[in-house]
């Protein structure tokens, strides 16, 4: 394992956002509009949305088959279920390269729907979290969404994957603002500052939790004011949310849906424990259990369903002199 660089804590201010109803739905502004830029002391301005469409989409979906609509997969499990032949070796030079584009600096990764890629890249020049769709087959960039924001390098800059379905892309920058947009058009539909209206507090080296789509519901963790919250797709209005009166801080961590004993429930580990709400039934975003006893300084991993019962969490500490080191596994 490979440990991480010197974690001291990275001091950024967050001055206060524009004054704008979060949840308003914006028209976007094409990118052959005049761009506009923050006013001293803004954080980010969801009216400064903008969507660029950069070529028409091809008639139909890439023959590629498979489906990555998001983080660990279809099932969030990192299994790939659809059958097709796998190569036992690869040429000299390596596998065919078909496409290639350059992304910014960061640890993002791709979902893929229906023949077409999308990524949440950071546009350094412009200052904006970037959703970027591609056509599968060819690597054409099909539309970009963007709204300005105020992101330096610290170990990299983008970090999660988006949440795609049929109709919409859900995506959590690495400021903590979670936007949601028209998966054919980017179209932006909402946005959401979890620091400004749900009092999260942006993690250490940034947030890297992906986002969760159950149907057209967004699934995310705060853990500020609200440990959960769901919000619907289509309107942006809050469905549900989970109290945090642990008062329990964001992680790196991702929501994982699992089964326990026939109940469908989200789980999280955030920094403070691990707690699973209600995914279904009569009060969804009920608090059905929780655990201080995995209470760690830095939680990266996600959650991994053993059993009906169990499930399995990864983290190693060590201290050296007054600073705590982390490794991967």
């Amino acid at each position: 394992p490979t440990p991480f660089p010197d974690p001291r804590p990275f001091r950024s201010r967050l001055p206060s956002w524009f004054e704008v109803a979060p949840l308003r739905p914006v028209e976007p502004r094409l990118a052959a509009a005049a761009a506009g830029t923050l006013s001293p002391g803004e954080h980010c301005n969801w009216v400064m949305v903008e969507t660029e469409r950069l070529g028409e989409p091809p008639p139909r979906p890439a023959p590629l088959a498979g489906r990555w609509p998001g983080f660990r997969g279809e099932g969030r499990d990192n299994l790939a279920r659809e059958t097709g032949p796998l190569a036992d070796s690869w040429p000299a030079d390596g596998p065919p390269r078909f496409w290639e584009v350059t992304l910014g600096d960061g640890h993002a990764g791709a979902a893929v729907y229906d023949g077409f890629v999308y990524v949440l890249d950071y546009d350094e020049t412009n200052r904006r979290d970037t959703l970027r769709c591609f056509a599968l087959d060819s690597g054409a960039e099909i539309w970009r969404s963007s709204y300005p924001v105020e992101v330096r390098r610290n170990h990299g800059m983008s970090r999660t994957v988006p949440a795609v379905n049929e109709t919409y892309v859900v995506t959590v920058g690495p400021m903590c603002q979670a936007m949601c947009v028209e998966r054919a058009t980017g179209r932006f539909l909402w946005g959401l500052d979890l620091v400004r209206e749900h009092g999260s507090t942006v993690p250490l080296w940034y947030t890297a939790q992906c986002p969760l789509l159950d149907g057209d519901t967004a699934i995310l963790a705060p853990a500020g004011g609200d440990l959960f919250l769901a919000v619907d797709c289509a309107s942006g209005k809050v469905v549900w949310r989970t109290p945090n009166p642990g008062g329990w801080e964001m992680s790196h961590s991702s929501i994982m849906p699992m089964t326990f004993a026939g109940r469908s429930a989200y789980v999280y580990a955030a920094l403070g424990g691990i707690a699973a709400v209600a995914a279904d039934g009569d009060r969804p975003g009920e608090l059905l259990w929780q655990t201080t006893e995995w209470n760690k300084r830095i939680v990266a991993p996600s959650p991994v369903q053993l059993s009906s019962t169990r499930l399995f969490m990864r983290s190693e500490e060590r201290r050296v002199g007054k600073e705590c080191r982390s490794w991967w596994s």
